[in-house]
């Protein structure tokens, strides 16, 4: 009982992660309709962000995770501007290897800046433990995860159903022509997205670098998984992408711990070929858009 409470818990942290990262995802993906490969290296900026905040300018490791959220976001409006815009209305191949470029560039520029060897993110909660019943011992830093990615995926939500931006975003995604004749601004929208895609992978990296190393490479398998998440809950979809993240961290935890750790990778991408089987569309995708 406490092998899987404990491995349900720390999947739903590796899941909170992936979560994340693939409502970034799937933000870029429902206003532009392209696969962003920079993703991943948002990720690992948002844990090399908070690093810098926290170690070289002594700061709280707390508005460290605002500061990362804050830089790569605006980091990913140059990215934005530099490797997406000029290329609007070109096959999306195009879009695949411009920011597949842009993100071996990142990488290699964050390992020659801080060198390959891994870095720890010093949070004040990361040893501190909570003890439930005897049952399920977890450091408070994994429940602050857990906790303030929920409250971001819940905020996002609510921006993108209650606000006039969140509102233009969902009309741009669903037809650009459209919502310009409506008189939004679609570039603002464009630079909107970006920016909260970019600070949703920032964030994650933050929250994660705390409990596990940093290293300029960590957001090259993330990436993946997340696109593997994002297609099983549905592209478009900011809530599918919060379920599919969940169900393919809590089934590689289960997985790793009750049969072998060596394919716990493949664990959650066998779940991920099931659902699509029962629900071709994602779990819950159903037209283009944003949702």
């Amino acid at each position: 009982m406490e092998l899987f409470v404990t491995q349900l818990a720390n999947g739903l942290v590796i899941g909170m992660t992936y979560a994340l990262v693939a409502i970034g995802l799937t933000l870029i993906y429902g206003i532009f309709h392209i696969i962003n490969m920079t993703q991943g290296s948002l990720y690992m900026l948002g844990a090399y962000a908070a690093y810098v905040f926290v170690s070289g300018a002594q700061g709280n490791y707390f508005v460290a995770i605002v500061f990362a959220m804050v830089a790569v976001g605006l980091v990913g409006l140059l990215f934005e501007r530099l490797s997406v815009r000029p290329l609007l209305g070109r096959n999306h191949l195009v879009f695949i290897l411009s920011t597949f470029g842009l993100a071996v560039i990142t990488d290699n520029l964050v390992m020659i800046g801080f060198g390959p060897e891994p870095l720890r993110l010093a949070s004040p909660i990361a040893r501190k433990f909570i003890n439930v019943q005897d049952v399920l011992f977890l450091t408070q830093q994994k429940v602050f995860l857990i906790v303030f990615g929920v409250a971001m995926i819940v905020l996002l939500t609510q921006f993108l159903k209650r606000t006039n931006v969140g509102r233009g975003m969902r009309a741009v995604a669903t037809d650009q022509n459209t919502a310009a004749l409506m008189g939004i601004n679609v570039k603002q929208i464009y630079r909107v997205t970006f920016f909260l895609g970019a600070a949703m992978s920032a964030a994650a990296g933050a929250l994660v670098g705390a409990v596990f190393s940093i290293e300029p490479e960590m957001g090259n398998l993330l990436i993946i998984k997340s696109f593997a998440v994002v297609i099983m809950g549905g592209m478009g979809s900011v809530p599918g992408a919060f379920l599919g993240g969940l169900i393919l961290g809590v089934s590689e935890s289960l997985g790793g711990a009750y049969l072998t750790v060596e394919y716990k990778d493949a664990f959650g991408l066998i779940v991920m070929i099931l659902v699509l089987l029962l629900r071709p569309q994602g779990l819950l995708g159903r037209r283009m858009g944003l949702r």
